[in-house]
């Protein structure tokens, strides 16, 4: 029975905050309760600057006296407990040098972890109050007299992904160019995009120089190819064709090894009964269509199957060079069931240059499947005749939703500079060793519930190389349109430098170059023009110092506010991590950039491209320091079901979540708790949600009892399992990560020489996992940094080291009981979740603005950002904490547009 609403009212007035689902109303109805509570429901934060002071005589009449009373035992004349001594700080926040104190004042106050409760003190709730309101007040005044008086810069180099992707979206080429850049190292923040990390070194800028020179020549045709366009080779097979050529070779060989065993079986005495070497025998009949543990072929008309095992592909030998067209759809079939894959050997013949387009045709094994099998693509070549050299290929996979007899002509195109190709192609006879030929594999990547009708069915492949859609290509036009071109006018040399430059250098610094500017890189390509064959190379290295200057590697800010240009880039690169597109620049040229109606237009638009990924992914693996769960190594005797599609879909689950609710404009309290969870197949499995398919995520509505032990953030299986040892779980982990990057309220540095758990002593052995930590924290040089995470990280002691739902450890229930530093008690993942929305909305709804302004800024806040943070806070709780609502805020706020 549900309680009555006076029963829920005092249960959320109520002190302190017992756990049990059965006694408190529903988390939904906290979620609702916590935010009606919410301070900056009611809060105002416009304060004129000029007309600001510090209330002096509030401080002495109300305020001190209340310090006095139950602060200065601990923090006085005779005693300073934290090397703190309230008495002796400045009051006037405003014109003081105490402004830091008086912040962890109010933070301690705030969560009720001063006066603690062994201390002979106490503080009425209207004292905390009153101390609560005056601080928060003069923090207010305080930071926004000292912004008004200006000095923020930020002028920081590009991170290793936003300069590749910014080569990419300049020069059109989907290369990663960051492969050969340092990484960077992650602020106090968690982020690497911070201007205080981001600085650079002599060898650095020659590395940026030759990644230039090296993108330049992948994105331009030399000029003695341009005249002519590629001829194109082409490859298909129908897979009758393929099973002619393939099946009498398999034939010879399953004969062949068939022998050998029965050869191998008589020499050892045994007659009959040996097994075949393949499970099915030669060209069965299979009344079960299609189905097989491996890729085989199959003709649909006579219901025959041949099983022979696939272990090489096949090759497409016969190029032609006029272009193949579509044939009638084939009843011989080549069928990759899950997990299986096929080879496309194509010799050595692909060009060195260009693009290659991988196109075939295919449907799903069974009618009305829910569930869609994917297909991915792998490059490799056979360097030896015992091992193959394939790699994944950074190319999205393809869903194969086409129903049977019914297929659809699906397709990839593949950049071939990106690929890492065959050292050995063009050096030997392709029947010698070494191997020169390379394939394309497709391979069924199908992760789900229901194998048996996760089969891939294909009648036709075919293979375009070199594939061009334009001449020149889309990348040589960046920087040679057609009316610039070197070779298609008249003009002379230093003309045709001039006209690309004055095309090119906006573009690549982000705004408009001056004639000076021009002048000087015309006066490099005279110099150098010598030392180059023709022409077009000499302005391509020309172009390559223009791609390793600081216009282009810096993202720079003038020192009171960013022109408008550079605020069109600091906004893409927030929402893009790239260049501003001609849209962005045409309007920053307008005057009207700064106009909050036109810079939220802006937003809403860039929000929908697809770059816009980018930075839900980056932001994302940044906020929540992902880098653990890709560094983790779970042990497999424990957890011998965890595998690396686990991982790899645990990595996914936050993006998809943070991309979902951005669309939608979910609330960003949702991240604390949703009755909701963004899986896919796999990830369905592990937290034992039946009926969910295919390797894509969808937001699914949780089962009534998953409910209390799923939703948000904090109980994905990934958050908990990268805060693991993989072995077990580890509170520590997880009670310092939910501190820093949800609540941005980091424990204190543990102190020197911090004694470690010594795990030999026989009377440790024998403790639970928490009466470890109850011992180790009841040393005194421990104390201080664990009796404020430990309760937080007891909490999660209901998940294992990878994120499953447990009951019990070695035979003995699970003790998830703790109190926070202010006694409250907590219960477990539920009794967690009850208390940060019932206490910790606002503290996390202000941590995630300062997470996100932070990204945004490329920059650590200072307190004079402090009164910008609690208006864009007060806006979103006021505008219902929806997430792009958030991010709008902060883009129209004063903070990002004009410091």
């Amino acid at each position: 029975m549900k309680p009555s609403v006076f029963k829920i009212i005092l249960t959320f007035l109520a002190l302190t905050f017992t756990v049990s689902a059965s006694e408190n109303p529903a988390l939904e109805e906290i979620k609702k309760l916590g935010t009606q509570s919410s301070i900056y429901l009611k809060k105002q934060t416009k304060i004129d600057p000029t007309q600001a002071k510090p209330d002096l005589i509030g401080f002495q009449k109300e305020i001190a006296p209340i310090l006095k009373e139950s602060c200065y035992v601990c923090h006085g004349p005779k005693k300073q407990k934290g090397d703190l001594r309230l008495d002796e700080l400045d009051p006037d926040l405003v014109n003081g040098h105490d402004v830091d104190y008086w912040l962890e004042v109010i933070e301690v106050l705030s969560n009720n972890e001063m006066p603690p409760e062994d201390k002979d003190v106490e503080i009425s709730s209207e004292n905390r109050g009153k101390l609560i309101d005056w601080l928060s007040g003069q923090v207010l005044i305080a930071s926004q007299v000292k912004r008004s008086q200006g000095g923020h810069t930020s002028f920081r180099r590009m991170t290793r992904y936003e300069y590749s992707y910014a080569l990419q979206d300049l020069l059109h080429l989907p290369h990663d160019f960051s492969q050969n850049l340092p990484p960077e190292t992650p602020s106090e923040d968690g982020f690497r995009n911070s201007s205080e990390r981001l600085q650079m070194t002599s060898q650095q800028f020659s590395i940026y120089r030759e990644i230039a020179r090296q993108a330049l020549q992948a994105a331009t045709i030399p000029v003695n190819a341009l005249k002519t366009k590629p001829k194109p080779t082409y490859f298909s097979m129908t897979m009758e064709k393929g099973g002619e050529e393939f099946l009498p070779w398999a034939k010879e060989k399953h004969d062949f090894f068939q022998e050998q065993k029965k050869k191998v079986a008589l020499d050892n005495g045994i007659s009959g009964g040996f097994k075949s070497l393949y499970s099915d025998a030669q060209d069965q009949q299979r009344g079960d269509k299609y189905r097989s543990s491996r890729t085989h072929f199959y003709n649909k008309e006579t219901n025959k199957g041949w099983n022979y095992k696939i272990p090489y592909g096949f090759s497409l030998w016969d190029p032609v060079e006029a272009p193949p067209t579509d044939p009638t759809i084939q009843p011989y079939v080549l069928v990759i069931p899950e997990g299986e894959e096929h080879k496309i050997w194509l010799g050595s013949s692909l060009p060195d240059r260009g693009s290659v387009r991988i196109r075939f045709r295919a449907h799903q094994s069974v009618e009305n499947n829910p569930d869609h099998p994917s297909v991915s693509l792998q490059f490799g070549h056979k360097p030896n005749n015992n091992s193959d050299s394939e790699y994944q290929l950074d190319i999205k996979q393809i869903a194969i939703k086409a129903p049977p007899n019914k297929p659809e002509f699906y397709e990839w195109i593949v950049p071939l500079d990106a690929l890492e190709r065959n050292p050995y192609r063009g050096t030997a006879d392709p029947n010698l060793r070494p191997n020169p030929a390379e394939y394309f594999q497709i391979t069924n990547s199908y992760q789900g519930q229901n194998d048996d009708d996760a089969n891939v069915i294909i009648d036709y492949i075919e293979v375009i190389a070199p594939f061009n859609q334009q001449w020149p290509p889309a990348s040589h036009r960046a920087i040679f349109p057609p009316e610039n071109d070197l070779i298609s006018n008249n003009k002379n040399e230093t003309e045709k430098a001039r006209t690309i430059l004055t095309h090119f250098m906006p573009k690549a610094w982000r705004r408009p170059v001056t004639e000076q500017e021009i002048s000087r890189k015309l006066k490099l390509f005279q110099t150098i023009r010598p030392a180059y064959n023709n022409c077009q190379e000499t302005i391509l290295e020309v172009i390559a110092s223009i791609l390793s200057s600081p216009h282009f590697i810096y993202i720079s800010q003038s020192a009171d506010s960013p022109t408008d240009y550079e605020l069109a880039s600091r906004l893409s690169y927030f929402l893009w991590s790239s260049q501003p597109d001609q849209e962005l620049i045409n309007l920053a040229k307008s005057g009207k950039i700064r106009d909050p109606q036109h810079l939220a237009a802006q937003a809403e638009r860039m929000l929908t491209d697809p770059r816009s990924h980018r930075f839900t992914e980056h932001f994302t693996d940044q906020w929540l320091n992902l880098d653990l769960l890709k560094m983790l190594k779970v042990n497999q005797k424990t957890y011998p079901q965890f595998s690396s599609t686990t991982l790899k879909s645990m990595q996914q689950e936050p993006v998809a979540m943070f991309q979902d609710m951005i669309t939608h404009d979910h609330s960003i309290i949702d991240f604390i708790h949703s009755d909701h969870a963004y899986l896919n197949a796999t990830l369905a499995s592990h937290y034992g949600i039946e009926d969910i398919y295919g390797n894509h995520f969808r937001k699914v509505k949780l089962p009534p009892e998953i409910t209390p032990t799923r939703g948000g953030l904090l109980t994905q299986p990934g958050i908990l399992a990268m805060n693991s040892d993989g072995n077990d779980s580890h509170p520590l982990k997880r009670g310092i990560w939910l501190l820093e990057n949800i609540l941005h309220d980091p424990p204190p540095p543990a102190p020197p020489a911090v004694p470690e758990i010594d795990l030999t002593d026989p009377n440790i052995l024998k403790m639970t996992l928490k009466e470890r930590m109850e011992d180790h924290r009841n040393k005194p040089a421990c104390a201080s940094c664990h009796i404020k995470i430990d309760p937080w990280g007891i909490a999660f002691e209901e998940y294992d080291a990878v994120g499953l739902w447990r009951s019990e450890v070695n035979g003995k229930p699970v003790d998830a009981q703790s109190y926070l530093v202010d006694k409250t008690k907590i219960v477990g993942i539920d009794g967690l979740k009850r208390y940060l929305l019932k206490n910790r909305q606002d503290q996390f709804t202000s941590a995630m603005v300062h997470k996100l302004a932070c990204y945004a800024l490329g920059r650590p806040l200072s307190f004079s950002d402090h009164s910008e943070i609690e208006k864009i806070t007060t806006q979103t709780r006021k505008n219902g904490d929806g997430l792009k609502t958030l991010i709008l805020n902060i883009i129209k706020s004063d903070l990002f547009k004009n410091s």
